[in-house]
């Protein structure tokens, strides 16, 4: 497979950017977009390239929370979160070692994406209006993200739109969802590029790798802010409004 044009490569970042953070799925859009759009199939290193576009940008976004995690990891709140996050990311990594391999073919076939998006999205609305009343430990109902989180290695399940989807339902603050959800990503989009490593040949064509990190991470970068503010506004579920219906018109006009 050879690699994409400039144009290509611009349009692919832009989606890339985008559907990475909000919670509608970068998975699912890129598999449509390659049987709507006259684009070519993206090779391996540049499915690396853009992954590592929008992690460079949760790294810079997030930098703050970082460096409070790394500099004082035995402060109470700070293990609290670092405890979330190992716990969260066991569901993620047991489910990405043992499937990985037998859910590559759901990539290839559009209609599997266009249900996933519409699964979203339905998720999205009812996460609207079920909430419990009682807080959960906050290890179990990391845990529970963490199995949520699992669920985006098919195409069309959101990674941002369940993990804090479902924070809402278990009754986060909403400033605590948001980047929770966002700082459980780093593992998991890191873990997946390893992987995805391990598996290059060579690395063609650098200034197209270049031109689709950068337009991933400037875009990634303002698709944080813009749903941070949805979600501090709670506004959130209303993507489910965009993936439901566009969900089920993929699925009945893609071959």
């Amino acid at each position: 497979m050879s690699l994409p044009t400039g144009i290509n490569v611009i349009v692919l970042g832009l989606l890339q950017g985008l559907t990475e953070f909000l919670p509608v799925s970068s998975s699912g859009h890129l598999v449509v977009a390659q049987h709507v759009l006259p684009l070519e199939q993206t090779a391996l290193t540049f499915d690396l390239a853009l992954h590592l576009g929008t992690l460079a940008a949760v790294f810079l976004y997030f930098r703050r929370d970082l460096l409070k995690l790394v500099r004082e990891p035995l402060e109470p709140v700070n293990r609290r979160w670092i405890l979330g996050i190992v716990l969260a990311s066991i569901p993620t990594a047991l489910v990405g070692l043992c499937l990985r391999e037998h859910v590559q073919s759901f990539f290839g076939r559009p209609g599997m994406a266009a249900a996933g998006i519409s699964l979203t999205g339905l998720f999205l609305l009812f996460s609207a209006r079920r909430r419990i009343h009682r807080p959960l430990p906050h290890a179990l109902s990391a845990l529970m993200i963490g199995f949520a989180q699992s669920w985006a290695i098919l195409p069309g399940i959101s990674r941002s739109g369940w993990t804090i989807g479902l924070a809402l339902m278990l009754a986060w603050p909403r400033e605590e969802a948001f980047r929770f959800s966002f700082l459980l990503s780093i593992p998991a989009i890191m873990g997946a590029s390893a992987l995805e490593a391990l598996h290059l040949q060579s690395l063609p064509h650098p200034g197209y790798l270049f031109l689709g990190m950068c337009v991933a991470f400037l875009t990634g970068l303002w698709a944080l802010r813009w749903l941070r503010a949805l979600v501090l506004r709670e506004g959130f579920h209303r993507f489910g409004w965009y993936c439901v219906p566009a969900g089920i018109i993929f699925f009945l006009f893609l071959p």
